[in-house]
């Protein structure tokens, strides 16, 4: 369950952003903080979106950031952040985005 995959540190809410790069570093601070994953693997994200386009994009005003468990995961882990501002982020396309999270995959467990 989402409830067992969040604590109150991982959430952030009403954050100013500067493009999608920035909410992309911005909603993977927590799992850093708190040694779910690397440096690496923030980058990783950033590059997969660079190469790929905007895959993370799963529905109206929502990204979920993502990069392979080997690219810097140490654990399994979510975080949620919501933008201050209905922010138009250009990722090959525009779109509306208002919630940006950031998501580490176990190699052993899927979400």
């Amino acid at each position: 369950m989402l409830k067992d995959l969040v604590n109150d540190k991982q959430i952030q809410l009403q954050v100013p952003v500067d493009g999608w790069k920035d909410a992309i570093i911005k909603a993977a601070q927590p799992l850093i903080d708190e040694d779910f994953i690397k440096q690496s693997y923030v980058q990783a994200m950033i590059d997969s979106v660079t190469k790929y386009g905007p895959y993370i994009v799963i529905g109206p005003s929502i990204a979920l950031a993502h990069a392979r468990p080997e690219d810097g995961a140490n654990k399994l882990g979510v975080s949620i952040m919501t933008l201050k501002d209905l922010s138009t982020l250009a990722i090959l396309r525009t779109i509306q985005l208002r919630l940006c999270s950031a998501l580490q995959p176990s190699t052993t467990t899927h979400i």
